[in-house]
């Protein structure tokens, strides 16, 4: 293999063999993928009424995206030094760890629906409350057990995705995402128009 190949972060989970509670962890890391992938589901559905709702959901994900890069750069923290970096080399999306995106993308994410169900006065019940938080909890926690943060970048990430998704959901910000939105709109249905020929 080329000395040039790497593997890239985004799809790769580290974690120890010999503990189970690192495995459950390390899969509980690909949470955040797997909503996004539903997300785009919803967004690209052409009979989903939800489709314009779950592409503003993209949008505002893709802006704490966006956030969490800058604030990386901006901080410039470094993650905790772990023996899992020299044993399984890897490449990163960022070598700093302050704030945690995983632990930020999930709180923003369900900080997120709670605001707009409250705006739309949907009832949560409190089984979903438990749900929702014990997911972003699982997966912040599992990013201080694999050692790819430290607390404090997990607890300001969490905190960050509150504080992002709240100001993303205000009238001012959110018309700067449904702006947004609209001009994706012609992408998103050019590259889902193959739909139409999916037929029995």
């Amino acid at each position: 293999m080329h000395a040039n190949w790497i593997t890239w972060a985004a799809s790769t989970v580290v974690y120890d063999a010999g503990d189970t509670i690192s495995f459950v962890f390390a899969l509980s890391s690909l949470l955040p993928s797997i909503i996004v992938i539903f997300i785009a589901g919803l967004a690209s559905s052409s009979t989903s009424h939800q489709r314009d709702a779950a592409l503003l959901l993209l949008v505002g994900l893709c802006q704490n995206t966006a956030l969490n890069t800058f604030l990386k750069a901006f901080i410039k923290g470094p993650r905790p030094i772990s023996s899992m970096y020299i044993m399984v080399p890897m490449s990163s999306s960022s070598n700093y760890g302050m704030p945690s995106n995983h632990s930020q993308f999930m709180f923003f994410f369900i900080t997120w629906l709670l605001r707009k169900a409250s705006a739309n006065h949907i009832p949560v019940s409190w089984g979903m409350w438990l749900f929702f938080l014990v997911s972003a909890t699982v997966v912040a926690c599992g990013r201080v057990y694999n050692s790819y943060h430290s607390t404090d970048q997990v607890i300001v990430g969490a905190a960050v995705g509150v504080i992002n998704a709240y100001a993303s959901t205000t009238p001012t910000l959110e018309r700067v995402l449904r702006w947004l939105m609209f001009r994706l709109s012609p992408v998103r249905n050019f590259f889902t128009s193959w739909v139409t020929y999916v037929r029995l």
